[in-house]
């Protein structure tokens, strides 16, 4: 029972898994396991194929969401969601990663501690002296200044920022009247940039 998002994970979310005998690094190929998709039913995972132990220690890594589609285990790319007023918009930015280490074969499962990896914003609007009325509930709100796009290492889940990614703004997910929310990629803004947009009718206020 970890924790993905604000709700826990849920059914049909998919990790993936690497598996290394414990004095490997971790490669794109060639691991005991590589890659290997793993679906949670509600209560716990299955992988898609049979996956069996060698003999001695081993070292487990995990990630969320799963891709199939991994063409470097030590600068994996990943891009959160422009567009995270969705649900699912919101909860494909949110990366986890895990791992554990000198595990022996065994019939009980191997436990798991998920991380966060990305950081979070939290937008609270407040009105203020010259605000008449209440706030709209239709307001939408964009992290301005960031990179979407990152590189991760899947051995240690460090994470950063994309050189060559281009900055775009986030469209938030309404958590509440006047509370907003997005998952932005670890990185330091240009200094003195505008960080929020928020847009009220036709008006834009920065």
């Amino acid at each position: 029972s970890t924790r993905v998002s604000d709700q826990g994970f849920e059914a049909t979310h998919e990790i993936g898994v690497y598996v290394t005998a414990s004095n490997a690094l971790l490669q794109l190929a060639g691991n005991i396991v590589n890659n290997e998709q793993f679906t949670f039913n509600g209560t716990s995972w299955t992988s898609s194929r049979k996956v069996y132990w060698n003999e001695g220690l081993h070292n487990v890594y995990a990630y969320y969401p799963y891709s199939k589609n991994i063409n470097d285990v030590a600068d994996y790319n990943f891009d959160v969601q422009v567009d995270q007023s969705t649900a699912e918009g919101y909860t494909k930015s949110d990366f986890l990663w895990s791992s554990a280490f000198n595990i022996k074969a065994s019939q009980d499962p191997v436990s798991m501690q998920f991380q966060h990896r990305l950081s979070k914003v939290v937008v609270e609007l407040v009105k203020g002296e010259m605000f008449s009325g209440d706030i709209p509930s239709d307001a939408e709100v964009y992290i301005l200044g960031t990179v979407p796009n990152a590189l991760i290492d899947l051995s240690t889940g460090d994470v950063t920022k994309h050189d060559f990614g281009a900055i775009k703004p986030i469209k938030c997910r309404r958590v509440e009247d006047g509370k907003y929310t997005a998952i932005v990629v670890p990185q330091r803004l240009t200094n003195k940039q505008a960080m929020v947009e928020v847009i009220i009718g036709n008006v834009s206020y920065i």
